[in-house]
């Protein structure tokens, strides 16, 4: 059987899920940690895709051998080097490691360039629209008058355009998405960088959907909240529970084509539910986690994942 490659990182949850129902199916496959490269896992190209190599653990493994790929998130150029030498180090590493995968003609789950893409958070909403999704009213600024004047119109949130997490003095912080008044934003703070500001819609509860293919996995994510708390991701675990959930036939199928129309085979998708059963759009993660939910509910995402990579099929 031809291999499965996982580009992923050494510190990954879900590939983990993924390697353990590999393993129980007896597939053939190998991991690719991202930053083992470039010092401890050796490309090389050869005129074309058809005879690039990878060298990994000892062993040499043709490219032309390879059935498909799983791809979360980029990694590229995560190397170590002095301090003088890291930014050339990192940029001609990431540059050769990006072309090296998008070149390939493996089927993905998901090609590195489909999760770029599909990574905006404005391409996200400017297509769901064209879908018939129902969304927030959204403003993303770094002016302080008009986010002001967006704030002042109605209860709001606000959120990152793109970073989910910093790190300061060796700390990883998460930024989660909080509520937002005329009264916290000054002008420093919205200049310094853009942000999602977002009508606060009623909340009867949350829904995260999982897409593999054309299999769709809706999980209800149910939480005991407080006053002005309006992200899950910041509640203490013993607050939430996770229900499977029937989601509407006309949302399932938007859901699947939003996925198709990114050209990703996997993603996760994030709604609200308001108290009169509308579903409303947040965001489509292409590298969105799924292991607890598969835990919590018995839903066999990880299952669909391996069967689409060991089928190999677009």
């Amino acid at each position: 059987m031809r291999p499965i490659i996982l580009v992923t990182a050494v510190d990954d949850l879900a590939a983990d899920l993924v390697v353990l129902h590999l393993r129980r199916r007896g597939a053939s496959f190998v991991r690719f940690n991202q930053e083992d490269f470039p010092a401890h896992v050796k490309l090389a190209w050869r005129n074309s895709a058809a005879s690039a190599t990878i060298g990994l653990d000892g062993d040499l493994i043709s490219c032309a051998d390879i059935r498909s790929a799983w791809f979360r998130y980029s990694l590229a150029g995560a190397v170590s080097a002095p301090q003088a030498e890291v930014d050339f180090v990192s940029h001609e590493s990431a540059a050769f490691l990006t072309g090296f995968l998008e070149a390939m003609p493996w089927f993905w789950m998901n090609r590195p360039s489909a999760v770029a893409h599909a990574a905006n958070k404005l391409q996200q909403l400017a297509r769901a629209s064209e879908f018939g999704f129902c969304l927030p009213r959204t403003l993303v600024t770094n002016s302080p008058h008009a986010a002001r004047n967006f704030v002042r119109d109605q209860p709001s949130i606000v959120k990152t355009v793109a970073a989910a997490a910093f790190s300061q003095c060796g700390e990883l912080y998460a930024v989660y998405t909080s509520p937002v008044t005329v009264d916290d934003l000054s002008d420093a703070s919205v200049q310094a960088a853009p942000a999602i500001f977002q009508q606060r819609i009623v909340n009867e509860c949350d829904l995260r959907v999982t897409v593999v293919g054309d299999r769709v996995f809706a999980v209800r994510i149910l939480t005991k909240r407080r006053d002005g708390e309006v992200d899950w991701r910041a509640l203490d675990t013993a607050r939430i529970s996770y229900e499977r959930y029937a989601l509407p036939a006309e949302i399932e199928r938007r859901c699947v084509a939003f996925t198709r129309a990114f050209s990703l085979s996997f993603a996760a998708l994030d709604f609200i539910v308001t108290p009169e059963g509308e579903h409303v759009f947040l965001e489509i993660n292409p590298s969105g986690q799924w292991g607890w939910l598969e835990q919590a509910t018995g839903l066999p995402i990880s299952d669909a994942i391996v069967d689409r990579l060991i089928a190999g099929e677009p």
